[in-house]
């Protein structure tokens, strides 16, 4: 019981915060930008230094930069499995065009700019590029939030109608548990939580 509060304090904190302890929040409900970008050999903190410094030089003050090891990447083309993750607090097709663009010429990354969409299937060291507002991060926290409950009152309503209220009752406070111990523990490593998780 101490955890499972001190977990949901935690994430509560984190969440109005935005802060970098607690629950590593996905766009999915913070909003914003997350770029996976190979510069087709491995990464280096110098590489992770230019990135940051191309951020800022375009405004982007909140965002962060790391290195992530994706295994499906075709290393026969990409020549790493290592990429460079940026996850920004802001959205938007021209932003995304900025970054892209700046480190193409950054890395010596073959792109033409245009002000057609930004499109990871059309760059091949471009692996992916996801955007969502916040006003959609609210609308998927507030759906996820609305679906734990119902599934949570509707297993209750059906034990109960198939046992008693109180294998109901039973049945949901352990699967609230094992869920509360899942996030605590995402928090804790700092495991990114987005809408799937």
């Amino acid at each position: 019981a101490v955890i499972i509060v001190a977990g949901i304090a935690l994430g509560t904190v984190s969440y109005m915060n935005k802060g970098s302890f607690g629950i590593n929040w996905g766009i999915d409900f913070t909003g914003g930008t997350v770029l996976e970008v190979s510069i087709k050999r491995d990464v280096t903190s110098d590489d992770i230094a230019k990135t940051e410094q191309i951020l800022k030089d375009i405004g982007e003050t909140n965002a962060t930069v790391s290195i992530t090891e994706v295994p499906a990447i075709d290393t026969s083309v990409l020549g790493s499995k290592q990429v460079i993750t940026i996850k920004t607090g802001s959205d938007g097709n021209e932003l995304q065009r900025k970054i892209v663009s700046a480190m193409a010429k950054e890395f010596s990354l073959p792109y033409t700019d245009s002000n057609e969409k930004v499109d990871a299937d059309s760059i091949d060291w471009l692996l992916s590029c996801n955007s969502v507002g916040p006003a959609a991060a609210s609308d998927l926290m507030r759906s996820a939030l609305l679906s734990t409950v119902v599934a949570s009152v509707l297993m209750l309503l059906y034990i109960t109608i198939r046992f008693d209220i109180f294998s109901g009752i039973a049945a949901v406070v352990a699967l609230l548990h094992d869920i509360s111990m899942m996030i605590i523990l995402n928090s804790i490593f700092r495991i990114q939580t987005n809408l799937t998780f």
